[in-house]
């Protein structure tokens, strides 16, 4: 598996992980839901686009 696939996949996993620890945390009605889930998405793209800046990063800094 790629670099690449494990990042979508990690992203895929947090954004999950993420909207059912806040339905679970906050127990908010069907609009609060969905409204948790349309974040949970952003969070998963957010995270996925932090986590590539990084390892962009670290790996120029690696290189020399």
């Amino acid at each position: 598996m790629s670099a690449d696939r494990r990042l979508i996949v990690a992203s895929f996993v947090f954004a999950i992980l993420w909207t059912a620890g806040m339905i679970w945390w906050n127990a908010p009605g069907l609009a609060g839901s969905i409204i948790m889930m349309i974040a949970g998405v952003f969070c998963g793209i957010g995270w996925y686009a932090g986590m590539r800046l990084w390892m962009t990063w670290c790996g120029r800094s690696a290189a020399g």
